[in-house]
């Protein structure tokens, strides 16, 4: 057994070489009960991620394996079954096929119902093994939100979203009523937040609560419920209130808590126009921007217990903007000789919450690929020479450098990653990067939580590699993918569900 130990090391020791990466969690809150408050008491009015996985920096060199790629092997990933402790890997297919492994890739399972909008909604953070996703009726295409529990597949709730089905003649429903805003489960993990037109002609906020295993109401008016978006306390749900969904007409922004059952009037923006999210600031404070055919612009700093702040930039901007949360820093590329700014040279722009005098960036490129927690810059696509594969980025303070080979991922423990490079490597921290796959620049890259494999998805096919055997097994292919205009890339619809 010894021996055998030692070999593997050995192996594993003229094969490799290394890279770093994360994590977080969240706890449950209490519940008071009360009935849904409406959108009738407010101020007068004139009558809102495939997923992507985190990309961290790896070696600044790549060496040339000494070993050829290994033989991908083809496993019946079925006969397994699915175990029954979490996590598990559940992604989605282009034919809304939805299916679920065990860590190991084992245990393939398909799920009994197409299910819709899946990165929505699968992401809970909850220690409770639930996933939540829309399916439509093949009869007459009406939605019904589904919970699953896991591993079991069993229905929770199974919770028709309109008040009658949508072809029965007369039905009282206003034709605008839209509930394709999929559910989305709140950071603790206990709240799942969903829109319906289930008690009228028009739709509203409700909410389903794993632990009570309750569903209730949130709003009640005339309007829409445009699109929402979480609080990071799970606290609150804010919301846009809309008139028109042919011209996106925002009447007014609204937060509804399920702890409370309170609702709070925020602001109505004077153009009407949508709210896009751009980022918390805290449990309390977060930073709107408004999107229209004319382009992104107005970046507002919004209280849930104030009401709407101060204007942190009030002109039209590039659809590319990122944000750091912890230094309140925005990195945009404001529209040059646009109304209410004074910006007169082409660039790249920092702002913050706290000092809202734009400042440019001495990098001269068009495309901000956003904020990198992990390696604390803002990245743009410009290359650089000091480091091979690098690109610049600059701190929130402005200052520039060269940032090494962020087309990588490292595993949770830092000691195994894996490097682009006309090809797909695998490293440790001690050896030289072996080719796993031949001939691929990219690939979603999603590693067990305990590190000990990894799952790559190059061209819609998902492949497990398991990092002591150092062999690539096929899982499936043809995965459904969204394609992120930022930065030019399909991402694969795939992630973790359970601890």
């Amino acid at each position: 057994m010894r021996l055998k130990y030692l070999i593997s090391i050995i192996l594993l020791i003229i094969i490799s070489s290394c890279v770093p990466e994360q994590n977080t969690a969240t706890q449950p809150i209490q519940d008071t009960a009360g009935l849904p408050p409406t959108w009738t008491d407010k101020p007068p009015t004139r009558t809102l991620e495939p997923h992507n996985y985190t990309q961290t920096p790896s070696p600044t060199t790549i060496l040339t394996p000494i070993i050829p790629p290994n033989t991908i092997t083809h496993i019946d990933k079925e006969s397994v079954g699915l175990g029954s402790e979490g996590p598990w890997l559940i992604y989605r297919k282009r034919d809304n096929e939805v299916y679920i492994l065990n860590k190991d890739g084992s245990g393939r399972t398909k799920f009994p119902h197409a299910l819709y909008g899946m990165h929505a909604a699968y992401d809970a953070s909850s220690s409770l093994p639930m996933i939540a996703a829309i399916t439509y009726s093949e009869m007459d295409y009406s939605p019904t939100l589904l919970v699953l529990s896991l591993p079991d597949i069993e229905t929770i709730q199974n919770i028709p979203l309109l008040s009658c089905p949508i072809n029965i003649p007369g039905c009282i429903l206003d034709e605008q009523a839209d509930i394709s805003f999929q559910p989305k489960w709140s950071p603790n993990g206990r709240y799942l937040a969903f829109v319906g037109a289930i008690e009228g002609p028009s739709t509203d906020v409700y909410v389903y609560d794993s632990e009570l295993d309750t569903v209730k109401r949130l709003t009640d008016g005339p309007n829409q419920v445009g699109e929402f978006f979480w609080s990071p306390n799970s606290k609150w749900i804010v919301h846009e209130e809309i008139s028109d969904f042919l011209g996106w007409v925002v009447e007014s922004m609204w937060a509804a808590s399920p702890v409370s059952n309170e609702v709070r009037w925020l602001f109505s923006p004077d153009s009407r126009r949508s709210q896009r999210l751009l980022g918390w600031v805290d449990d309390d404070r977060f930073i709107t921007y408004e999107h229209s055919m004319y382009g992104e612009g107005n970046l507002n700093l919004i209280s849930i217990q104030d009401g709407i702040g101060p204007t942190l930039f009030p002109g039209i901007f590039h659809e590319d903007i990122a944000f750091d949360p912890e230094s309140g820093t925005i990195a945009f590329f404001p529209a040059v000789g646009a109304p209410k700014t004074d910006i007169d040279e082409s660039g790249i722009y920092i702002i913050s919450i706290y000092n809202t005098t734009p400042k440019r960036i001495e990098i001269d490129d068009l495309n901000i690929r956003g904020w990198f927690e992990d390696l604390g810059y803002f990245l743009t696509s410009a290359t650089c020479a000091e480091i091979p594969g690098g690109n610049l980025g600059f701190k929130p303070d402005g200052s520039i450098k060269c940032v090494g080979n962020v087309n990588s991922s490292s595993s949770p423990n830092n000691a195994w990653g894996i490097i682009f490079n006309n090809g797909i490597y695998i490293t440790d921290s001690i050896s030289e990067a072996k080719l796993i796959m031949a001939g691929k620049t990219y690939a979603d890259i999603v590693w067990r939580k305990d590190s000990e494999g990894v799952f790559i998805v190059p061209d819609g096919n998902i492949y497990y590699v398991d990092v002591n055997k150092l062999e690539t097994e096929f899982i499936n292919d043809d995965l459904y993918s969204t394609f992120n205009s930022i930065n030019g890339r399909s991402f694969a619809q795939i992630m973790w569900i359970g601890k």
